[in-house]
């Protein structure tokens, strides 16, 4: 075969030799195949995975072999040998000339000097003439390309995976029209020495550093006035180089850009920093919603790129949002997720997230290494991490849904030498991508569920499950015990998905029953005003057996004290709560805690209230009276106050009710003590409901449910209000918007436990609508709810069972009502509660809504 002549060398294929300017060069058997395999092909873009199989074939090969033999011809034969083109392959661009040509004769030095051809007007630098449609980042794109129209230096960070390279390209391509020389993308994951750095970007350019200069200032000089976007792509590994030579190009070109991205910022004092966010997650699993995601779009595009016929059902939607929703809206782990979607089903692959790291596995051929399954991209980025930085991160891993600085000083306290070392150590962590940080003036960290399941599974490697989970229980007690003190309930919700899964731990572990007691009583609180008392009162009664002699005093008093107050409402029997009460009052006594004691006085009080035992209620309440001194805090007198107020509510003295439960709400107002002012509010619609001023009921409920709707801390008392304000409007002939009112309030009811006991007021609202079966069992169940639980029931709990009844009596014979009252007898919260929902809502949105005349007894 003969020599093919190029521009600066000849390749003699027999001989299996490359000469330059007439001297034979040293290429390994596999470069030369490379480059017979990319000569062939010189009329087009060759796929890496092409070249791979060519140069190696039936092998599977790193892609960084690739990239190796790449440059060392490169070096060889001059930088505009070969083109990359990125997300596509490679391209032999060396310009073929005749032999006898001799302005063109192989002994002209190639590459000598700089290339006046370089950077030319005409050039348009190496990005693809087409990129991969992105799904959900127009808005970023926009931003990016605004931002670096002002800026000069930019990188854009964020966790592996995330799509960093794409989004730059994207970015390049849309300032390409801009820019006179062109957008290039320098890849720079392949290197391993910061030393070939600049040698990398020239080549990529091609640019000839040959010359007595220093590499970079020679860079420097071929690209003077030169306006182009040079994207320095994958930089965390070589931070110290990237930095140096990012900081000298853009402080001596004017016209140039630097656009770099990597995990860990450069930290220039030139440098904009863009933080690149997962894709967008669903909102809800409406259809709308779901399609209008960037994580979903993503998600069926490249399910669909495998399997055209691919689409999402109404059965299949949640299992997607799901997905979305547990890879954290990653893009490599959702493209990874898609591709196993023809063989698995959406289903199949919703199921094995549990395996996520067999599951999200990509063809190997294609990516970079690192990016060839999920595990390989972060264990990039964990070999870049020191030994102390990796440690904390595998600690971070047993939190569930985030975690406070003192939580994670708390759980790495053994790890490093003092709490402010953890903390900077945590801002390593939170610099390179693996952490990510939200708020300002209480920041919270969380790990993206991918990188806490590869904290985890590092943390089994090194056979330190077991003590990792009884550290995060400890670190998650302390952290609620601190909030706690500081009397920060918000804070404590924001840990609750650690309490879960602390106690879940600590209760199936049996090695720390102070720690399960601790975290059941600290969080039901929190649960209870939220309006989870059925979650509370389950965690609680579930370590009663663990609360004994070898408990801390304190701790066995503040549970039995909670135990009491879940139980208030008919969750538990009257006796029960009296029994609580009694015993955390004793051993708070013991311990000469006044405030404590006059706390479970007033507790007792209450459920005394609900007992109907008024004398004994009325006597709890002057001695917590004869306890209260003058240091004390406003919310002793006012809580107090509150169940005086509710004891003169039950017996009928209503403008005094008023008068106590009005003065309390105002030191709670004046106090700037918001969640019982709410509460305080609540009670006072219900003593105007108990004394038939509907009218004023339904203002004070209306206003109440708008402020409160929308926080989450507050379903107690919003589930309290919306039936309350649905009786208020059926008490004055508003039977249609009763009926979405008291369909508003069922799964909050049956969420905090206390829908049966309220059965009284959705029975009226049943027969209003002239379903008179299904009040009347909710009648049954409200007998056979007070007769187990020992209650009583309210005023208007009575009005609305008297107009129940008499609607029920007009409309069926007794055999009916005997039978139906039966029937609700065996009613549960749960089954009451999808009796309801699915009968108030056939009556939602009715054109014709039956009017109520002369109900009010």
């Amino acid at each position: 075969m003969l020599a093919l002549h190029f521009h600066g060398f000849q390749i003699h294929p027999a001989e299996r030799q490359v000469t330059v300017r007439g001297e034979a060069v040293k290429l390994s058997g596999r470069a030369f195949d490379l480059l017979m395999a990319l000569v062939e092909g010189r009329d087009r873009v060759i796929r890496k995975d092409a070249l791979l199989e060519a140069v190696w074939p039936g092998l599977v090969v790193e892609e960084n072999n690739l990239q190796v033999h790449i440059s060392q011809l490169r070096k060889q034969l001059g930088a505009k040998a070969i083109s990359t083109v990125p997300g596509r392959g490679y391209q032999f661009t060396a310009r073929s000339i005749d032999p006898d040509d001799s302005d063109d004769a192989e002994g002209k030095q190639w590459g000598s000097g700089l290339d006046n051809d370089v950077l030319s007007d005409a050039t348009q630098g190496n990005l693809p003439a087409a990129l991969a449609p992105l799904f959900g980042r127009e808005a970023e794109i926009a931003e990016l390309s605004a931002m670096l129209g002002r800026v000069r230096l930019m990188t854009i960070t964020g966790a592996g995976g995330i799509g960093k390279t794409r989004i730059a390209l994207a970015v390049g391509q849309h300032m390409l029209s801009g820019l006179a020389h062109g957008v290039w993308l320098v890849e720079l994951a392949p290197l391993s020495d910061p030393k070939t750095v600049v040698s990398e970007i020239a080549q990529t350019l091609g640019i000839s550093l040959n010359s007595g200069k220093s590499t970079t200032q020679r860079l420097i000089d071929a690209l003077g006035g030169r306006s182009a976007l040079i994207i320095l792509d994958n930089c965390e590994h070589l931070l110290e180089a990237v930095a140096d030579v990012a900081q000298r190009m853009v402080s001596n070109l004017p016209l140039l850009r630097v656009l770099v991205t990597s995990q860990e910022l450069l930290k220039l004092e030139d440098e904009q920093v863009y933080k690149l966010n997962p894709l967008d997650l669903p909102k809800s699993t409406e259809m709308a919603d779901v399609l209008a995601s960037g994580a979903i779009q993503l998600l069926m595009a490249r399910a669909q790129s495998v399997h055209r016929k691919f689409q999402l059902t109404p059965d299949t939607v949640a299992d997607a949002v799901d997905i979305c929703r547990h890879l954290d809206g990653v893009p490599l782990a959702i493209e990874l997720a898609a591709s196993r979607i023809p063989m698995l089903g959406i289903v199949g692959v919703r199921q094995r997230l549990g395996e996520m790291f067999r599951l999200l596995t990509g063809d190997a051929r294609v990516r970079l290494r690192r990016h060839q399954t999920l595990r390989a991209t972060l264990d990039w980025s964990y070999q870049l991490l020191d030994a102390r930085e990796q440690a904390l991160l595998c600690r971070l891993g047993v939190f569930a849904g985030g975690f406070c600085i003192e939580g994670a000083q708390s759980i790495a306290a053994d790890l490093f030498a003092d709490d402010w070392d953890v903390l900077d150590t945590l801002a390593t962590l939170v610099d390179k991508s693996l952490v990510q940080v939200s708020g300002q003036d209480k920041p919270r960290y969380t790990l993206l569920e991918t990188t806490r399941a590869y904290a985890m599974e590092q943390l089994a490697a090194a056979g330190q499950t077991d003590a990792g989970l009884a550290l995060h229980a400890k670190a998650t007690r302390l952290v609620c015990e601190r909030a706690a003190k500081r009397r920060d309930i918000d804070m404590i919700w924001q840990e609750m998905a650690n309490v879960r899964a602390a106690f879940s731990w600590s209760v199936r572990s049996r090695q720390d029953n102070e720690t399960a007691v601790a975290l059941a009583t600290m969080s039901s609180v929190v649960l209870a005003v939220a309006g989870l008392v059925g979650e509370a009162l389950e965690r609680l009664l579930q370590v009663e057996h663990m609360v004994d002699a070898n408990l801390p005093v304190a701790l066995a008093a503040q549970y039995w004290q909670w135990l009491g107050r879940c139980g208030i409402d008919g969750r538990l029997a009257t006796h029960k709560c009296l029994m609580a009460f009694e015993k955390a009052e004793s051993l708070y006594r013991g311990l000469s805690n006044r405030r404590h004691v006059h706390a479970c006085m007033r507790m007792r009080a209450e459920a005394l209230l609900e007992f109907g035992d008024l004398e004994a209620a009325q006597l709890a309440l002057h001695d917590a009276y004869a306890l209260e001194q003058s240091g004390w805090t406003v919310a002793d007198r006012m809580r107090r106050m509150r169940v005086q107020g509710l004891v003169h509510d039950a017996a009928g003295r209503y403008e005094q009710a008023l008068q106590l439960i009005g003065d309390a709400l105002l030191m709670a107002t004046s106090n700037d003590i918001r969640r019982y002012a709410v509460t305080l509010a609540n009670d006072l619609a219900g003593v105007q409901l108990h004394m038939g001023d509907a009218p004023a009921a339904q203002a004070g409920l209306a206003n109440l449910i708008v402020q409160i709707s929308a926080e989450p801390s507050q379903g107690l008392t919003l589930s309290y209000a919306r039936i309350r304000y649905a009786i208020a409007l059926l008490m004055q002939d508003q039977v249609a918007d009763s009926v979405a009112a008291a369909l508003a309030s069922v799964r909050p009811l049956e969420r905090s436990g206390i829908l049966i006991a309220r059965s009284d007021l959705f029975a009226w609202v049943l027969a209003a609508c002239g379903r008179v079966e299904e009040a009347c069992m909710l009648l049954g169940a409200a007998d056979a709810f007070r007769s187990q639980r020992q209650l009583e029931p309210d005023a208007t709990e009575r009005r609305a069972r008297d107009a129940s009844l008499k609607i029920i009596a007009n409309t069926v014979n007794q055999p009916t009502i005997d039978s139906c009252r039966l029937r609700g007898s065996e009613l549960s919260e749960t089954a009451t509660a999808n009796l309801l929902a699915s009968v108030l809502a056939t009556h939602v949105g009715a054109e014709h809504p039956l009017q109520v005349n002369g109900l009010d007894p």
